[in-house]
């Protein structure tokens, strides 16, 4: 089954598509004069209804419109070459990604309130039990056979053995994504101060400098002004949505990535005007994890569209906290990928049922079961990073020779 048809809603009004699109109602309408694809239709009580697409399509508008400053006439010449763009197959499969990701935008601009902006949910100070706060549902995705049923057949432990090919340096390297950081649990604006500062060290450490590299920074839901202060302007900040499993906040940052990457589209008109087909995942906070990118190439000849980083240790190779994605070549294996991961229960004694399954687990290097293939890279000697509460404290301990100003205070 596919990922289509996640909406729970068949039609959206005008009082859901004013929240979203926050512009006045006159600039609504003249949209729709100029652009027919946006027009909204009448339900049979007279009012305005627009489709899951039409939704879609008028939040791209006022992205292009409002934010980045382009014609009305021009937003609607990029919507067309965007419908011309996806084939057939991966359109079909991005979909319901799609609808799911704008019901959520949905759900959390309403429960923000009146006048305040959108904030990632948390179930500390909130409500648990409150569906609307908390994201993505992944009883959804089970539903629609995305994901796997909770259940023992899969119990994690080893990973299948991929074919080890040489590293290449591609004529133009694949656009760099950071989100290890997601799975730190900090202040969020210490958490991106740091990030920055770190980011900012390390690239200056490359021998590279001639042609920079697009960047790609993975950011929890609603964080995008708080990032935008840290970064430059031509930085790529990717909103990654939260997700729930029981009413409760499910912490998968890398299911919740992939599910951002598979979505985007301003991800992929990004990738159009810098000229790339691959996503060079990069961990920025690990030492075995290089900013130079010699994956591509090979993430171009495998089936599946991915391969992961590895490095030489006593007892073999080890998988590294990089890997390449090849965006066409890899879309249509989303399910598939998704699958890699597994469902964990709560530790005994822990929690209101222990025992029940609580959360689903996808790490980077479960991605070797869709049988790939991996590419030896250099690592670095440090240790790694521990992540979670430590991770400012981790950080500064493994790259001291950074220049955290004032960490974790201001990153100048």
């Amino acid at each position: 089954m596919g990922v289509s048809g996640l909406l729970d809603k068949e039609g959206y009004t005008l009082q859901d598509v004013m929240p979203l699109v926050r512009v006045k109602p006159h600039v609504l309408r003249y949209w729709e004069q100029m652009l027919p694809l946006i027009r909204s239709g009448r339900d049979e009580g007279g009012h305005r209804v627009w489709t899951a697409g039409q939704l879609r399509m008028l939040l791209r508008v006022r992205h292009l419109v409002v934010e980045r400053g382009v014609a009305v006439t021009a937003a609607g010449d990029a919507l067309l070459r965007e419908a011309a763009g996806d084939s057939a197959q991966v359109k079909a499969g991005l979909e319901g990604v799609r609808d799911a990701l704008a019901a959520t935008l949905l759900r959390l601009r309403n429960s923000s309130g009146p006048g305040e902006g959108l904030r990632p949910p948390a179930l500390e100070g909130a409500n648990p039990g409150d569906p609307s706060r908390v994201g993505v549902s992944l009883e959804q995705l089970i539903a629609q056979g995305v994901l796997p049923l909770p259940d023992d057949e899969k119990s994690g432990g080893g990973y299948p053995p991929l074919p080890v090919v040489s590293p290449a340096i591609p004529e133009r390297e694949g656009v760099r994504l950071v989100y290890s950081h997601l799975f730190a649990r900090g202040a969020p604006e210490a958490v991106a101060r740091a990030l920055a500062a770190l980011v900012r060290y390390r690239l200056s450490q490359e021998s590279r400098q001639e042609d920079p590299v697009p960047l790609v920074v993975a950011v929890p839901w609603g964080c995008q002004e708080l990032y935008r202060q840290f970064f430059p302007e031509e930085t790529f900040l990717l909103p990654v949505p939260p997700l729930r499993y029981r009413q409760r906040v499910c912490c998968a940052p890398t299911l919740a990535v992939l599910l951002a990457v598979a979505s985007s589209r301003d991800l992929d008109l990004a990738l159009r005007r810098w000229e790339r087909e691959t996503i060079h995942i990069w961990a920025a906070d690990s030492p075995h994890s290089i900013p130079q990118d010699t994956l591509s190439p090979r993430a171009r000849e495998t089936s599946c569209g991915v391969v992961l980083g590895v490095r030489a240790a006593p007892s073999g190779y080890r998988l590294t906290e990089s890997a390449a994605i090849h965006l066409e070549a890899w879309r249509p294996h989303l399910e598939k990928t998704l699958r890699c991961g597994r469902w964990v229960r709560r530790p005994p004694k822990k929690g209101p049922l222990p025992g029940e399954f609580s959360s689903f687990r996808l790490w980077l290097r479960d991605l070797s079961a869709l049988e790939g293939a991996a590419v030896l890279v250099s690592a670095g000697r440090h240790p790694g990073v521990w992540r979670g509460s430590s991770w400012l404290e981790q950080v500064r301990l493994v790259w001291g020779e950074a220049p955290f100003s004032g960490f974790p205070g201001e990153v100048r």
